[in-house]
C-alpha cells in the first residue's frame, strides 16, 4: 500500500489586497485536460468550474460539459505552491496560502490521483487517474511532522507520530481528487491536504479545498485520464482573463 500520495512520482488569492503581480503560469505541453475554477473575487467562498480538453498542444481548447457551481475555502483564495509555477513572480506583497488560513490555493496545479471509499465509482478504469481505495489512511497536517502533506497508513510508518491529521474515511471523502499543492517537497506551514471532494451543501465553504455535488464530482473523476496529464487552474475571473494566449476562453 502506498505510504503517501506525495511520495508518488508526478508522472503517475484577495479583494482586500488589490491587484497582485501575475505569476509565471504556463500550461505544460503534455497537459491535455484543464479544470478551470474561477471566482468573482479573491475572498469569495464560491466559484464556477469549467472543464476543457485539447487533442494536442497545437490544437485549441474545447469546453467539455456544463459549468458547475463549486465551493472554495471560507476565506477565498491565496497563491499556492506548485511545481508548475514560479513563486518569484507572485510579487512580494502577494497573499500566499498558509496552514489553517481557510483559503483554497490559487494557481496552476497537477491533479495527482483520485481516492475514495468503499470502492471506485462504476465505470472507473486503468485509463483514469491512479485510485487510492481509502481504509485507515490519514492526511497529516502537522507542519512539524516529516509526513506533513502526505496521505499515510499509520501501521506502515510505525504508528501515529504526528499531532494532527485528517481521517480519510469520512463522508466528504467518499470520492475525491488530490491536488498537487505544496509538493513534491512540502514546505512546513504552506498548506496541506488540498482536495476536490464532496460538498456539505450548496454554498457551504470548505477549510481550503474545492467541493461540489456528487454527480459533478463523479463526472469529473471519470473524465480525467492519466495519459492527458490533467491540471487545475484556480483564480479570480479578472486574474484569469489577464493570462492571455494559450489559456481557454471562459
Amino acid at each position: 500500500m502506498t505510504r503517501g500520495f506525495l511520495l508518488l512520482p508526478l508522472f503517475l488569492f484577495f479583494g482586500l489586497l488589490g491587484a497582485q503581480a501575475q505569476p509565471d503560469l504556463t500550461i505544460p505541453q503534455d497537459c491535455l485536460q484543464l479544470v478551470v475554477v474561477h471566482s468573482q473575487k479573491w475572498d469569495d467562498p464560491t466559484a464556477t468550474m469549467v472543464r476543457f480538453e485539447r487533442v494536442n498542444p497545437e490544437s485549441g481548447w474545447e469546453q467539455k460539459g456544463a459549468e458547475v457551481a463549486v465551493n472554495l475555502g471560507r476565506t477565498g483564495l491565496a497563491w499556492g505552491e506548485s511545481p508548475l509555477m514560479k513563486k518569484s513572480a507572485f510579487g512580494k506583497n502577494a497573499l500566499q496560502k498558509r496552514e489553517g488560513d481557510g483559503r483554497s490555493p490559487a494557481g496552476l496545479f497537477p491533479i495527482l490521483r483520485a481516492f475514495g471509499h468503499p470502492s471506485r465509482p462504476a465505470g472507473y478504469s486503468d485509463a483514469n487517474l491512479p485510485f487510492l481505495e481509502v481504509e485507515a489512511q490519514q492526511c497529516v497536517d502537522d507542519k512539524r511532522s516529516p509526513y506533513y502533506n502526505q496521505i499515510v497508513e499509520p501501521s506502515e510508518v510505525g504508528g501515529v507520530t504526528w499531532a494532527s491529521a485528517e481521517q480519510m474515511k469520512i463522508d466528504l471523502y467518499e470520492l475525491g481528487l488530490v491536488v498537487g499543492h505544496n509538493c513534491p517537497k512540502a514546505q512546513p506551514g504552506f498548506g496541506s491536504c488540498i482536495f476536490f471532494h464532496l460538498e456539505r451543501g450548496p454554498g457551504k465553504p470548505t477549510a481550503g479545498c474545492t467541493s461540489m455535488d456528487r454527480a459533478s464530482l463523479t463526472s469529473l473523476v471519470l473524465w480525467l485520464h492519466r495519459s492527458k496529464n490533467p491540471a487545475v487552474l484556480q483564480l479570480p475571473t479578472a486574474e484569469y482573463e489577464r493570462l492571455g494566449p494559450g489559456f481557454p476562453s471562459l
